[in-house]
C-alpha cells in the first residue's frame, strides 16, 4: 500500500470516529428525551390517581382505555373488567346523541354537570353528577374522551351546587393532562429529527411549568372549594409571604420555594371531612387531632413531585413553633427551615384577620399583636419585624382572591 494509500485510509478511519462520535451524542439526547418523557408520564399517573373523583377515558369508538381508583370505588368495577370495553359496559341508560362522541356537532364542553343513573356491579342503581369533553390530537382531530363523574345518589341541592364547581375545575385538571399526553406524543414523533430535539425538549418544559403552575392552582382552589369559610386563604397567605419575600430580600430559588408552598400549603385539608373544617363550634379531641394531621398528608401529597426547592418540607412545617409546642413534629428553633417561618407568621396574620366559623374575624391589629407579644416564643424575630414593618410603614393589605 502506498503513501497516499494510507493517508485516504486514515482518513475514513477518522471520519467513521467523528460519525461514531455523533451518532453516540444523537444516542445521549434521545435518552435524556425520552427519561423526560418517562418522568412526565409518572407525574400524570400521580395526578390521575390523586384526583378526588371518578375519571375514565375512552379512545374514538368509545372504548374505556383508562379508568382510575375512584372509579373503580363509586361503581364496583375494577379496571380489569372495564378497560377496552364500551363505555356503556355500566350506564342504565343508554347515552345515544347526548354522549357527544356519536354527534357531528364536537363542540366544547360536550357534556356539562349533566347527572344521570347507573348501575353498579352489585346491581344498585345510583345517581352521578359527571362532565366530559373531547381528546383531539395536534391536528385537531377527535381521539377519544374523558369523562369526571361523581356519585350524588345522597346529596342535597346544595351540596350538589357546589360539587358542579368542582367538577368544572377539575375538568379543567383532566384538560392539561391529555394536553400533557398529546404533547408528549409529538415529542416521541419528533426526536428523530436531531436539529429540532433540543428546542422540542426545551419548548416542552417550558410547557410543563405552565401547566404545573395552572394545576397547582386548581387544586388549591378545590380545596378551598370545601370550606367556604377560608375561601381565599391561601392565595391572601401567598399575598402576603410574597411581600414578607420580597421585603427580606430573599433570592429567586427562595421566593419561589416559600411562594408555591404557601398557594397549597393546606393542600392536606382535602383529605379531612368537609363537615369538620366548617364546624361553627368547638372541635372535639378527635376532630382537632384529625386537623393536626393536614400538614403530614399535603407533605406527603407533595414529597413526589420533583421541586427544584423544599415546597414538601415547608408545607409539613407551617404549623411548628420555635418554642416546639406546634405540630406534627414539634420541631424548634434552626430545627425549622427559615422559609416556613415566613409561611408560618403569614398563616398566622391572614387566619386571625378572617371570618372562620367559630368565630368572627379578630382584625389586622389583633393579628399584629399576637405576632408582636409571642415574637422569639412561637414567632421568628426577624420575619415578625418584617410583617409589622410591612403593614404599619408600607401599608399592605390583603387584595381579595375572588
Amino acid at each position: 500500500m502506498d503513501d497516499k494509500s494510507k493517508e485516504e485510509l486514515i482518513r475514513e478511519v477518522n471520519l467513521l470516529r467523528q460519525e461514531l462520535k455523533s451518532l453516540q451524542a444523537c444516542k445521549e439526547k434521545a435518552q435524556e428525551a425520552e427519561d423526560e418523557l418517562k418522568k412526565n408520564r409518572e407525574y400524570i399517573q400521580f395526578l390521575f390517581n390523586y384526583v378526588p373523583n371518578a375519571v375514565f377515558s375512552v379512545d374514538a369508538h368509545c372504548i374505556v382505555t383508562s379508568w382510575n381508583k375512584k372509579a373503580e370505588e363509586i361503581t364496583g368495577y375494577p379496571a380489569q373488567e372495564v378497560v377496552g370495553k364500551t363505555c356503556t359496559v355500566f350506564a342504565e341508560e343508554p347515552c345515544n346523541d347526548r354522549c357527544g362522541l356519536f354527534s357531528n356537532n364536537n363542540g366544547k364542553p360536550i357534556i356539562k354537570s349533566r347527572a344521570c343513573k347507573i348501575r353498579r356491579k352489585d346491581g344498585k342503581m345510583i345517581t352521578i353528577s359527571k362532565n366530559a369533553e373531547l381528546l383531539v390530537d395536534k391536528d385537531g382531530q377527535m381521539v377519544g374522551g374523558i369523562e369526571i363523574f361523581e356519585d350524588i345518589t345522597a346529596g342535597k341541592e346544595t351540596e350538589f351546587a357546589l360539587h358542579c364547581l368542582n367538577k368544572n375545575l377539575e375538568m379543567q385538571v383532566q384538560q392539561r393532562m391529555a394536553e400533557v399526553s398529546n404533547m408528549n406524543k409529538v415529542l416521541l414523533a419528533e426526536v428523530s429529527a436531531r436539529e429540532k430535539m433540543q428546542k422540542d425538549i426545551q419548548d416542552a418544559n417550558e410547557r410543563l411549568v405552565r401547566i404545573l403552575d395552572e394545576t397547582i392552582s386548581a387544586l388549591a382552589f378545590a380545596v378551598e372549594k370545601r370550606d367556604p369559610y377560608t375561601s381565599g386563604h391561601q392565595r391572601r397567605v401567598e399575598q402576603l409571604v410574597a411581600a414578607l419575600a420580597k421585603e427580606m430580600k430573599f433570592n429567586e430559588e427562595q421566593f419561589a420555594a416559600v411562594t408555591t408552598a404557601a398557594i397549597i400549603h393546606d393542600i392536606g385539608k382535602i383529605y379531612i371531612p368537609a363537615e369538620i373544617l366548617s364546624k361553627p363550634s368547638s372541635l372535639t379531641v378527635f376532630e382537632y387531632n384529625l386537623i393536626t394531621v393536614h400538614p403530614q398528608v399535603g407533605y406527603d401529597i407533595i414529597k413526589n413531585i420533583e421541586f427544584p426547592w423544599p415546597v414538601a418540607d415547608i408545607i409539613l412545617q407551617h404549623h411548628e413553633r420555635l418554642n416546639g409546642s406546634g405540630y406534627p413534629n414539634k420541631l424548634k428553633g434552626e430545627e425549622i427551615l427559615f422559609e416556613a417561618n415566613v409561611l408560618i407568621v403569614a398563616d398566622v396574620v391572614e387566619a386571625m384577620s378572617s371570618h372562620r366559623p367559630y368565630r368572627p374575624a379578630l382584625g389586622i391589629d389583633k393579628a399584629l399583636d399576637e405576632i408582636t407579644c409571642k415574637k422569639g416564643i412561637l414567632y421568628h424575630p426577624k420575619v415578625v419585624d418584617a410583617c409589622i414593618d410591612l403593614f404599619m410603614r408600607h401599608g399592605f393589605q390583603f387584595i381579595d382572591a375572588h
